[in-house]
């Protein structure tokens, strides 16, 4: 007889003595009990109640704690953070469902009561297959920021991270209605014992049913997000070591840019210091005014003898003529050494404009691998989610293939006793995959730490300071105890 769940999911069912935990079409009656086996009946009745009782506390404070972090900080700018905080819902409910389930060892036993069966069912099938698909849905996203790093501005956006989860989850909500309808109370159980099963009449339906969720829910996403993850992955790699070769280019410019810019300066301050560069330098002042009294002695031995027998018998027109020259070759200096100044503030504006256009590219080409930086440590995150999403769920994936094969081929082999236990081990796994991400966020994602710390700092003081607030109304203090 087949379970409630299994065509959507896996047996929420926990009592390995019970024949409500099945797989597929395999009956427990037909599992032939040995001693080794009634010893791994203990230990999965075992890990059952302990192993699922910690995963479902921890996974349940931690999807609350991604869901908060995710829509109350700042990464909720970000396209992905959306659907981050979508798969912790979908995993928070499906975990809700397996602690109701749980509470069977306890005595409390709300899933084989009418009402809670079709609803626990339900809600256990849509956020199963919820699960998958926002999985698949971020891992598109990733592989189009890391493919096409253009289109990733126009394309991964927020507007349309909401829209494909909204679509997604009404695709889910009303694809898995028939669980409503299919599962109800029977008396299939122990002794006549009433369980919540899979309605008889529903058998020939269910089987095609089974078929196409286990083609859209398994085969389909199994081998998009391999394939995808495949592909980001080969990209990853090659961003590595352009990134590298780059950063090695870039510090040998840097090095050249700042030797060749110390050349310069070491050139220029040696004209400095030889007098070719400053007016403020005293030598030059000497050689100027000796370079100044020999010009005009030059010009006065180019005089024409009439102009120097003329200046003779005029002692005074001599001395003004000496003067003029004086004057005239002083002002050649000073005219050389202001054009020289002129050259060198030029030349100095030139190479701080350089300099800027130097400077503003480096800073542009920074900010552009800091980006390129923070999505691929975006994307190495949600590669390793995909990836442990994959290995854990694909030991159940395997069996369910090999069940799913038969159906199709048409054999009616029964699963074999260590098929079904290997079976229940894994699903131990596969309910691990929905309370694992807020590890995996913690561990290998810097940028969540910080934001987790902050939000849990942030709680804190707002509680501190409500509570302070309460005792300050109650005690009737002038003065309020914090500002």
């Amino acid at each position: 007889m087949e379970s409630a769940t299994d065509s959507d999911g896996p047996p929420l069912s926990f009592n390995s003595s019970d024949s409500n935990v099945t797989i597929m079409d395999a009956p427990t009656t037909a599992l032939n009990v040995s001693a080794s086996f009634a010893f791994a009946l203990k230990c999965l009745d075992f890990f059952n109640f302990y192993y699922l009782a910690v995963i479902i506390i921890f996974g349940v404070v931690g999807n609350t704690l991604n869901f908060l972090v995710f829509t109350r900080t700042h990464l909720k700018l970000r396209s992905s953070s959306y659907y981050l905080a979508a798969l912790a819902l979908a995993d928070l409910g499906f975990l809700l469902t397996l602690l109701v389930v749980w509470l069977n060892h306890v005595g409390v036993d709300l899933f084989n009561r009418q009402g809670f069966c079709q609803a626990l069912v339900y809600t256990s099938s849509v956020c199963s297959c919820l699960s998958v698909w926002l999985t698949v849905a971020f891992t598109i996203e990733r592989l189009i920021a890391v493919q096409y790093p253009l289109q990733r501005p126009y394309m991964c956006t927020v507007r349309r991270a909401k829209i494909i989860i909204s679509v997604l989850s009404f695709t889910t909500l009303s694809g898995h209605i028939y669980s409503l309808f299919t599962a109800g109370i029977t008396d299939g159980g122990p002794e006549g014992k009433s369980i919540c099963d899979l309605l008889p009449a529903y058998y020939r339906f269910m089987h095609v049913v089974n078929l196409l969720d286990t083609i859209l829910t398994l085969v389909i996403p199994f081998i998009l997000i391999v394939v995808m993850n495949t592909l980001i992955a080969k990209n990853l790699i090659v961003f590595s070591r352009t990134f590298n070769r780059k950063k090695s280019r870039s510090t040998n410019a840097s090095a050249q840019h700042i030797q060749m810019k110390t050349i310069r300066m070491t050139e220029h301050w040696q004209e400095r210091d030889s007098g070719q560069g400053s007016v403020s330098n005293p030598s030059h002042h000497s050689n100027n005014n000796s370079n100044g009294n020999l010009h005009a002695q030059q010009l006065a031995s180019s005089v024409p003898v009439e102009a120097a027998s003329t200046s003779v018998s005029s002692p005074g027109h001599l001395e003004r003529s000496s003067a003029n020259a004086a004057l005239a070759g002083g002002c050649a200096s000073v005219n050389k050494v202001t054009v020289n100044q002129v050259a060198i503030h030029q030349q100095a504006t030139h190479e701080a404009s350089h300099d800027g256009q130097i400077c503003t590219q480096e800073k542009l080409q920074y900010r552009n691998i800091l980006s390129i930086r923070i999505q691929y440590s975006i994307t190495k995150m949600l590669l390793l989610i995909s990836t442990v999403f994959i290995m854990l769920n694909l030991p159940s994936y395997v069996v369910r293939l090999q069940v799913f094969i038969s159906e199709v081929s048409g054999s009616n082999s029964e699963v074999s006793s260590t098929a079904w236990l290997l079976q229940q081990f894994f699903m131990l796994l596969y309910y691990t995959n929905f309370s694992i991400n807020f590890l995996l966020y913690s561990t290998c994602g810097t940028t969540f730490r910080h934001c987790l710390c902050r939000l849990i700092r942030d709680k804190r003081d707002a509680m501190r300071r409500s509570i302070i607030g309460i005792r300050y109304r109650y005690t009737g203090s002038n003065h309020p105890p914090y500002p």
